[in-house]
C-alpha cells in the first residue's frame, strides 16, 4: 500500500515539475519569439536629430517667415529636408534604414522647383489638401498627385504638371488652408510644355546638405504591447461601428466652415476661370459594408452638388479591399503607393471630363 501511494505521490510531482517546466519554457519562448511592439515613427532631421511624427504639425509650418516671398507660397515651410523613420522591418517603399524623404522646394510645397508663371501649352494641377494628399508615409514620387499627373501625361499626350499643395497641418475649415490667400489663380492651376526634371531619391544616408529646415526634440509614449495590439485589431474588424456623419451632425461647427470653404474656392476659382474638383478621399478603415464614412461621403458630394461644385467620391474604387494591405505602415494608415495609385487611376476621366476635349490643346 505504502509503495503504490509513493508511486502515485511521485507521478504528481512529475506532473507538476513537468508542468511547472512547460510553463517555463513557454514564459521564455513567448518573451523570445513575441515580436516587440512597434515604436513611435519618427521625423530625422540631417544630423540625426528625431522627433516624434504626430508632432509634425508644430514643425512643418512657415513660423512666421511668409514675407520672404512675392507671389504664392505655401504654408509649408521651404527648403524642407527632413526623412520619416518607421520602426520595424522597412516596407518596400522605404530605404534600408526604413525612412521616406520628405522635401519642400523654396516655395514650401513637396515639389520640385518650378515657376509661378505657367509655360504655354501646360496644363497644370493644383492639388490641396491634408496629409492624404500630401503623401505621409510615402516618397514624393508615389503620391497620387505625382502617378495622376504621369497618367495624365499619358492620357492627354501633353506635358501635365501636377503640383502637390497640401499640406499634414490643414485643417477642414477650408480646401484651401494649406496655401496662404489667393495662391491658386497666381499658380495658373489651369491647361496650358515644361522639360520634367528628374525626380530626386533619397541619399543613402538620408542627407541632403545643410541648408535645410532641422526640426525640434520632443517625447512620445510608448506604444501598446504587441498581444494588446494584435486584441485591439481583431476587435476592431468585428466592430459595428457608428457613421461618422453622427458626429458631424451633433458637431457642426467645422462641417459648416468648410462649406462655407468650398463655397469660397469656387468663387475664386470661377473669378480666374479655374476649373474646381472636390475629391472625397476615403479612410483606410472597414473598407466593406462597415465603412464608417459611407454617410458623410454622401453629405459632401451632396453638398457639392448643391453648390454647382464637381466632386469625385473616392470611396468606390476601395469598395471590398483589405484595408491593412493599403497602409503606408503598420503604425500609419495613409495610404501606401498602391492605395494612391487606386485613386490616381481612378481620379484620370473625372479630370479629363472636367477639363473637356480641347484639354490637351490649351
Amino acid at each position: 500500500m505504502k509503495t503504490r501511494r509513493r508511486r502515485v505521490l511521485g507521478a504528481l510531482a512529475a506532473v507538476a515539475i513537468g508542468c511547472v517546466g512547460a510553463a517555463l519554457v513557454a514564459e521564455v519562448a513567448w518573451r523570445v519569439l513575441e515580436p516587440r511592439p512597434l515604436g513611435s515613427a519618427m521625423i530625422v532631421n540631417p544630423d540625426g536629430s528625431e522627433v516624434p511624427l504626430s508632432r509634425i504639425v508644430d514643425y512643418v509650418g512657415r513660423m512666421g517667415n511668409e514675407q520672404r516671398h512675392e507671389g504664392p507660397v505655401s504654408r509649408l515651410a521651404p527648403d524642407m529636408d527632413v526623412r520619416f523613420r518607421y520602426d520595424g522591418p522597412p516596407m518596400p517603399w522605404h530605404d534600408e534604414k526604413g525612412c521616406i524623404a520628405v522635401r519642400s522646394n523654396s516655395l514650401g510645397f513637396r515639389d520640385e522647383e518650378f515657376s509661378a508663371t505657367k509655360p504655354a501649352g501646360q496644363v497644370r494641377l493644383l492639388c490641396v489638401g491634408d496629409s492624404f494628399t500630401f503623401g505621409n508615409g510615402v516618397e514624393a514620387e508615389d503620391t497620387r498627385v505625382e502617378q495622376a499627373e504621369d497618367l495624365l501625361r499619358e492620357r492627354l499626350h501633353t506635358d501635365v504638371q501636377a503640383v502637390n499643395a497640401a499640406s499634414p497641418r490643414a485643417r477642414p475649415t477650408s480646401p484651401a488652408t494649406a496655401l496662404d490667400p489667393r495662391p491658386g489663380p497666381a499658380l495658373r492651376p489651369r491647361p496650358r510644355p515644361r522639360v520634367v526634371p528628374q525626380r530626386r531619391r533619397s541619399d543613402p544616408d538620408g542627407s541632403r546638405g545643410s541648408g535645410r529646415r532641422r526640426l525640434g526634440t520632443a517625447s512620445s509614449e510608448p506604444p501598446p504591447t504587441h498581444f494588446r495590439q494584435m486584441r485591439a485589431d481583431r476587435a476592431f474588424d468585428h466592430a459595428v461601428l457608428p457613421d461618422a456623419a453622427l458626429v458631424v451632425r451633433a458637431h457642426p461647427e467645422q462641417w459648416e466652415a468648410a462649406q462655407q470653404g468650398i463655397v469660397a474656392t469656387r468663387d475664386a476659382c470661377a473669378e480666374h476661370g479655374v476649373p474646381l474638383l472636390v475629391v472625397v478621399i476615403p479612410m483606410m478603415y472597414r473598407l466593406d459594408d462597415g465603412y464608417p464614412c459611407r454617410e458623410l461621403h454622401a453629405m459632401i458630394t451632396a453638398f457639392c452638388e448643391s453648390v454647382g461644385v464637381p466632386s469625385f467620391d473616392g470611396y468606390p474604387p476601395f469598395a471590398g479591399r483589405a484595408y491593412r494591405s493599403l497602409w503606408a505602415h503598420p503604425s500609419d494608415q495613409h495610404p501606401n503607393p498602391a492605395g494612391h495609385r487606386i485613386l490616381a487611376e481612378a481620379l484620370v476621366d473625372p479630370v479629363v471630363d472636367l477639363l473637356g476635349p480641347d484639354a490637351a490643346h490649351w
